[in-house]
């Protein structure tokens, strides 16, 4: 994400990172260093520390509401927005889009989707769609270089484009700079 930050500030951008994937936290264990030296040295089983949800976040998917409702809606200064979605971040733009729309599309400029699952359903609105057909592009895994176009088609919900890598946990480092010329 470090790289994302930098161009972002280079670019006069304000960064707002989520992660909805982290809905909870585990309770803290004070034991002392002797305690840990045995728990790491034991054949014990691991003991089980409680775990709890994070309040207002306790899914990934009321995570993005929340953080939409109660802080970028209220806080931020933005008039134009671009989102960029990894992995799952792609699904969880998608519920956010179809459960503010309204809100969000108006201010919204581009997103580009990485290695992302994300679709649209027969319920969602053609201003929805049209958006994501001249708004939006995908990069995905592979070895062809980053940018080349793998699918454009009108069935898709935008180009797929390469991300420039065929693995998945690496195809964000290696399409930043594609992401950012999108944005241009």
């Amino acid at each position: 994400m470090f790289p994302y930050l930098t161009k972002a500030k280079e670019q006069n951008l304000s960064v707002i990172i989520l992660n909805p994937n982290q809905t909870h936290y585990i309770e803290e264990d004070n034991s002392s260093s002797e305690d840990l030296r045995y728990f790491y040295l034991s054949s014990e089983p691991l003991p089980q520390l409680p775990i709890h949800p994070i309040p207002h976040l306790s899914t990934s998917r009321d995570h993005i509401l929340y953080i939409y409702d109660e802080i970028i809606s209220k806080f931020s200064p933005a008039k134009r927005l671009y989102f960029v979605a990894h992995s799952a971040g792609g699904d969880h733009l998608m519920y956010l889009l179809r459960k503010r729309q309204d809100s969000i599309l108006s201010k919204l400029l581009k997103i580009a989707f990485i290695d992302s699952t994300h679709f649209l359903t027969p319920s969602d609105t053609n201003e929805l769609r049209n958006f994501f057909q001249s708004n939006a592009i995908h990069f995905i895994a592979s070895n062809k270089p980053m940018g080349q176009i793998i699918h454009n088609s009108p069935n898709l919900i935008c180009p797929e484009v390469s991300a420039g890598h065929s693995k998945h946990e690496y195809t964000s480092g290696s399409c930043i700079d594609g992401v950012f010329k999108f944005f241009r």
